[in-house]
This record gives structure tokens, sequence and C-alpha cells, in this order.
């Protein structure tokens, strides 16, 4: 949820070169997903930095921290996002009024594969100029004429668009009046010329691969059609729209034969499809289907063969499709397309078609490991991230790396498989994971412990489709000795704080006290590995923060500024125990009742080893009314 959709508020920017939104917080944008689901869902946020593909930001970029690093790509918990300071800052290379973040964020709850969306983050910029809308222009010295049965290609010179921010090449055309394709025509790409568009970019337009196919009806005197079109620049502000006059010319009256319908086909790779008269069809003068059309191949057909039951042929009759006897068989191969051009006679009338073909790619070649892969080290008892050094592969069918899957075919002897957010946390245990998620780094062999020194990972690469798949492959995995304790949590340590409403409380050693059980130090690190929240919510709303204090703080004192202070990620026993670590209730009215938050980290010694998913819990008292 963003900006005024939630009744969040907005995000604003002044139109000086450098300048800095504020923090990106839960006060204008916010996730909504269970928060305490079991097992927990995971939300996992990606931002990556316009590319020519993808427009936005135009006029600015996302930056982070403190110092205000240049962020071109992140992955990460979306409820953390909002604790990172993320900033958006105005470059001053233009003059509009808005900008947008693009934020993809993807939810997996272990029931079925992950769902994703991309939410567009509204910037607002103060003093900008507002976004003109583009202007469509229809050359309207001359009306374009189009004969039956050919097709009309649209150029620069009938179209053209005006837009002051916007590169025309990024404009769409929005065909709005509506167009039955027997009775008005359509329009089409020229590649693909039997399905109808109702949008199309401009660049597309200026390249001539766009086109008007005029309706399949026969017409008996020409026909005129006024069709409206409006045109949507980047920012989706819309043109007034125009008209565009065509005149479609009918048919010569010497034709008495014409094609009704050629809708072409559409089979996978291999296979085999029937042509019907929904794909292939044709009319006589008087708008009937002649029965004693005969059609004969005269070129095409590289890439597959037509049939008449069963048997290989090049010539067929209209009443053979009409009782779906033609079928196209293509031969298994790695083209996308084919067609056939045909003539088709009535006896006294003939008229030749083009008939298209498309062919949809099956992937029956599985994907292949690159490479031998390293095998896994693991500590006893501990985790090892999964990466690309020991599980890679390739499909020849895509590069799209979250197409590319890895099954576990069982789970370890002794230990298993699972995917996390954070290194810090125990996350989910899972059988099926993707390329992108090792590339992502959230995959992970964990060891249950024992005394076993050596293990492996026995799993196949799949593109998606249980017939496209290795065979059964295996990840060696060797388990190291480690003498070394996590820490331990003391005794009479109670992991809870009460905070009354727009205050805070420090939480001391009596609150958070671990040690590192071999050497008793208090040089332990803690890390915050989920920032508060409140479990019972279904939305990421503020739950308040933990702070470091500065010197003698009181932070029921300075709450007015430590509400807004930096969140804390990380902290030492040693901060607890001098005091420099608090807890600051929400910004905003928690309501009428108390309410319960809770925040989760992990604890880590010297050596690296860690304690996870360690909960601390704090009510939030709401104020009493005064007596009156």
């Amino acid at each position: 949820m963003a900006g005024d959709v939630a009744g969040l508020s907005r995000i604003e920017v002044d139109a000086i070169e450098g300048a800095l939104t504020a923090p990106i917080d839960s006060e204008y944008l916010q996730f909504r997903y269970p928060l305490d689901s079991d097992p927990p869902t995971s939300c996992l946020l990606t931002y990556t930095e316009a590319i020519p593909t993808r427009l936005f930001p135009e006029v600015g970029a996302l930056v982070r921290g403190r110092t205000n690093e240049l962020v071109r790509n992140h992955t990460g918990s979306c409820h953390d996002f909002l604790f990172q300071e993320f900033k958006y800052r105005f470059s001053g290379r233009a003059a509009v009024d808005v900008d947008y973040l693009p934020l993809t964020v993807e939810l997996e709850d272990g029931r079925g594969p992950p769902v994703s969306e991309t939410v567009y983050l509204k910037v607002f910029i103060r003093g900008g100029e507002s976004n003109s809308a583009p202007t469509l222009r229809v050359d309207r010295s001359h009306v374009p004429v189009v004969r039956q049965p050919t097709s009309l290609r649209l150029n620069g010179e009938m179209l053209s668009v005006v837009d002051r921010e916007t590169e025309p090449r990024n404009v769409l055309i929005n065909v709005t009046s509506r167009l039955d394709p027997r009775e008005n025509g359509f329009f089409a790409r020229t590649h693909d010329h039997t399905r109808p568009i109702t949008a199309f970019r401009f660049d597309e337009l200026a390249d001539r691969r766009i086109a008007f196919r005029p309706p399949s009806r026969p017409l008996t005197e020409e026909l005129e059609l006024g069709i409206e079109l409006v045109a949507v620049d980047s920012h989706f502000t819309l043109s007034a729209p125009s008209r565009i006059i065509l005149r479609v010319i009918p048919a010569p009256s010497s034709t008495a034969l014409r094609v009704l319908r050629n809708r072409g086909l559409v089979v996978p790779e291999g296979g085999r499809q029937p042509v019907t008269l929904d794909d292939l069809d044709f009319v006589d003068a008087a708008g009937r289907r002649p029965r004693d059309v005969q059609l004969s191949v005269k070129s095409g057909l590289r890439r597959g063969h037509l049939e008449v039951n069963g048997q290989r042929t090049t010539e067929f009759s209209l009443r053979d499709v009409e009782r779906k006897k033609v079928t196209y068989r293509h031969h298994d191969g790695n083209s996308l397309d084919d067609r056939v051009a045909l003539r088709a006679n009535s006896g006294q009338h003939f008229v030749r078609v083009r008939f298209p073909i498309v062919v949809l790619p099956v992937d029956d070649r599985a994907p292949s490991l690159a490479g031998a892969g390293e095998s896994l080290v693991v500590p006893r008892g501990g985790y090892a991230q999964i990466g690309w050094r020991h599980l890679n592969a390739v499909d020849r069918q895509t590069s799209d790396r979250r197409r590319i899957v890895f099954q576990v075919l069982d789970q370890p002897e002794a230990g298993e498989i699972r995917k996390r957010i954070s290194p810090l946390t125990g996350g989910r245990r899972v059988s099926t994971f993707t390329l992108l998620d090792v590339d992502r780094g959230l995959v992970y062999y964990r060891h249950r412990g024992g005394e076993s020194d050596r293990d492996r990972v026995d799993y196949w690469i799949g593109g998606g489709d249980s017939v496209d798949r290795s065979g059964r492959l295996s990840l060696q995995v060797r388990i190291a000795a480690s003498g070394n304790l996590p820490p331990h949590e003391m005794e009479g340590t109670e992991r809870a704080v009460a905070v009354a409403e727009s205050s805070g409380a420090v939480l001391g050693k009596d609150r958070l006290w671990y040690e590192d059980v071999e050497d008793r130090s208090d040089s332990v690190l803690y890390t915050v590995t989920r920032q508060p929240f409140y479990p019972s919510a279904r939305t990421t709303t503020d739950a308040g923060r933990l702070v470091l204090l500065d010197g003698m703080d009181d932070p029921a004192d300075s709450y007015g500024r430590l509400s807004r202070a930096q969140p804390l990620f990380e902290f030492t026993q040693t901060d607890v125990n001098e005091g420099r670590v608090a807890y600051v209730a929400p910004k905003s009215d928690i309501g009428p009742s108390e309410r319960h938050c809770r925040f989760v980290f992990a604890v880590t010694d010297s050596h690296g080893t860690a304690i996870m998913d360690q909960v601390s819990n704090v009510p939030n008292a709401a104020k009493r009314s005064r007596p009156h």
C-alpha cells in the first residue's frame, strides 16, 4: 500500500538538485501480509535502478542511510526496508512534478509458488511543473484507403505524437473504439496479422509494424470508418481523443470468392492442430459459404505438413475443413513459426491466401549444470550458504534464472535445505528453490548435528515442467568440526519491557543478557533480524524502534527526537550493560487499548557462532484519559 491509496502521507521532495525526501517508513509505505503466520510468510522486496526497458525513476534515484549511498540494486525484507532510511534524491535533470520508484514485492508462505507484483511508489516533486498531456495528431489532408482483402500499414505520417516530457517512442496508443473484426476490421502487428490488438507503442507504428485489417464480411459499397485513438504517456496522462478516418473499398466484383476468416494456427512444437472454420473460412459474393472450394498448397510448409484423415497431402477441400479432417503437423525442430500460401478455387474464381502458423516452443531439454560445482563445507550443527560455486545451471531455452528449478529428492540424512532472507534467521525448510534464489544468497544447508562428517543433497534440475528435468544429481557436503558453542542467555533475564505510549524505556542487563559460553565475554553482538512489529496485525504499521542513546539521554524525556532517530540494527552486550540501548514507542497513536509488539534478534560470539530467532516482547500501554 502506498500514498493516497492507503491514506498514508505523500512522499515529497523539492525540485532542487540533490534534494532528499524524508526516510521512507510506514508513514509513507506499508506492506500487507500475515506478519506472524506459521509457517512464517516471507516478504522479499527488490529494487532495480532505471534501465532501458524500465523508465523509472526518471529524474531521481534511491539512496540509503546517513551518507545517502546510491542504491543500484537491493533485495531484502519488506518490513526492514521501512527501517533502513531509504530516500528518494532528486537529480535536477527535469522539471516534472512526479516520479516513481518501482518496487517488486514477492510473498512466499511455503504452501505454493511465490506471488509477486510491482508497485510504483509515487514521489511528488514540489516546484516541478505538471506533466503535460501528450498530443496525438492525425493527418487529415487525405483519408487512407485499404482494399479488401489486403491490409494497410500505418506510419508516422498518418499519426504523430508530441509530448514535452516523454519520448514519443515510449508513448502508448490505445484504440478506444470497440471494433468487431468481422464488421469493422481490426489493428494487428504485421508479424502476427491475424490477432487483433487494442494498443500499440508509437515506435511500432513509426517502424511500420502496425497494420489495419479490413472487415472480413462482404462489402457491396465503400465503408468509411472513424476510429477513436488516445495516447498515454509514461506518467499515465491521456491525450484528448483523436479520430482517424479510414476508407475500405470492397473486393473487386469479379472476385466472387473472398476470405471470410484467416486467424491462422497456434501449434505446440512437434505437435499437431486441426484446421477449423474458425481458423480459415471463405464466402461467395452473396456472403454464403461455398461448398465446392478446393485448396492447394503453393508454397511454404517448411516446418511441417498438412494431413487429411492422417494422410500427408497438399490438397484438400473446404468441406474437409468443415468436417475437421485437415490437420497441420509440426516437425519437431527449433523453429517458432511456419506459413503456407494456399490457392482457393471455387471452379470459376480463385483467391490466394497466406495462412500463418505460430509454433509454441516446448522446453524439452533439461537444464544442465554449469561446471562440476564445489563441495559444500558446513560447521557441525551450523549453516552454510549454497552459492553459484556449488550449484549453477544453464538452460538453452531461457535466460530467466527464476525458471530454473532445483528439486530436492530426499532431505539429506544429516541436515536439511532452508531458505533464509537473513543469514541470521532460521528460515523455512524447503524442497524446491530456483537458481535466482541461489543468486540472491537465500539457500542454505543446515546441519542438524550428529557424528557424521559427510552428507549429500540429491536433486534434479528442471525448467518448470515435469517432463523437462535432469537425471539424479548430488551436491557433496563436508561437515567440519566445530567445538565452539553459541552464546547463552543468562538466568534471570526477562526478554520483555513495558513502555507507555509516547515514551521509551532502556533495555538494561535485566532485559537482555547473553554471554559467550567459553570466555563469558561481554563482546557478544546483537543483530536485530526483525524490527518491532505487531504480531496480530496484517500490515507493517509503525510499532516503534530500537535506538542507541547518546550519553545520559532519558528515552521518555527525549521521545520526540528519539522516535525519529535512526533505527538500531546492531549493538553489543556492552552497549546494553551501559544503558545505551532503548526501545521507543511508535510515533502514531496506538489506540484506546494496550498493544503488544515484539522484535526478533540473533546473538553472535566473537567466533561467529550465533543463537538465532530470539524474541523480545514489548507491551505498549495506551495513554490513560484524564479525569474531568
